[in-house]
């Protein structure tokens, strides 16, 4: 066993136990897994030229990794601090290949499935994951060893409340911001491209990580939310640096924009003045909750020109 693993799978023990493993991860809740994406994905998505693309994004509910290769992305890489975001992603992937779309839903779901306002008790039942652990052993060692260890340890509620966020959305809010959720067909379309998407994974801090290469998608999420002025800028140059030619930089994604901090967003603007970011606003993830059409969701893009 590597000492990432030997390291990912004692905090993810300690924390089911209901022990706190205070790390700077744990203050910034960055050690948290989301079970699905908190953004309007099919949203901004379209923004984004991915087919035969690479990509790399931040996201530990692997659901950006998921709806790009349904846009025929071919090559992504997930940055996320979070030890545990590959071991999901592959949990996740083996969920797919595996599981037909009631049967998956069923696993990875917490809140409000199959009846609204209920607990799912069908949630990583043993029986689909003695059906899904052959492929997840397959396709990443590490976490099968890593889910394997929990699931025989600890009960599927334990695991599921002690590593995950509670941020979970409904299921009518899922289906539409999410491709792979929208429907049966769109469900089984994704699984046939994800047995030939090739990912990668960088375990690191956005601020410090070095990356070797260049893509033609850089998605940054919602970090913007965490970082200061200087750190914006930072970032933005560092990232900027890794796009090829035409390239696309999601430098963040702003939630009901309109709420956002005005004097902030116009201070950072200023400071990335020389990027010329341009923003994109579409549905947001209030109104596809509360019918509210007041609101917007945004990214903010910056384009490299050759």
């Amino acid at each position: 066993m590597n000492k990432e693993l030997e390291e990912a799978l004692y905090t993810a023990k300690e924390r089911c136990k209901g022990n706190t493993i205070i790390d700077e991860e744990y203050i910034w809740d960055f050690e948290e897994i989301f079970p699905f994406t908190t953004e309007n994905i099919a949203g901004y998505i379209d923004y984004f030229d991915l087919q035969d693309k690479s990509l790399l994004t931040v996201g530990s509910s692997g659901d950006q990794i998921i709806n790009a290769a349904f846009k025929g992305a071919k090559d992504v890489t997930l940055l996320d601090i979070n030890p545990y975001a590959k071991y999901y992603y592959y949990l996740k992937k083996a969920g797919m290949l595996e599981l037909d779309f009631t049967k998956f839903k069923e696993f990875f779901r917490y809140n409000s499935y199959p009846v609204r306002y209920k607990t799912n008790v069908e949630m990583f039942n043993k029986a689909s994951y003695e059906k899904i652990k052959g492929t997840l052993k397959s396709l990443d060692a590490d976490s099968y060893l890593f889910w394997d260890e929990l699931f025989a340890n600890f009960s599927p509620y334990d695991v599921r409340k002690h590593l995950f966020s509670g941020a979970e959305n409904p299921c009518y809010v899922l289906k539409e911001n999410n491709f792979y959720l929208h429907n049966e067909s769109d469900y089984y379309r994704t699984k046939a491209k994800m047995k030939n998407l090739e990912e990668k994974f960088i375990t690191e801090n956005i601020l410090t990580v070095n990356l070797d290469r260049n893509y033609d998608n850089i998605w940054l999420s919602n970090i913007i939310y965490f970082l200061e002025e200087d750190e914006l800028k930072q970032v933005t140059d560092k990232f900027s640096h890794n796009l090829n030619d035409d390239g696309q930089l999601m430098i963040g994604y702003l939630y009901n924009v309109s709420k956002y901090n005005a004097d902030k967003l116009n201070d950072s603007l200023k400071l990335l003045k020389d990027y010329s970011p341009f923003f994109h606003s579409f549905t947001s993830i209030s109104e596809l909750k509360y019918n509210n059409d007041n609101c917007k969701d945004t990214v903010l893009i910056y384009q490299k020109k050759k």
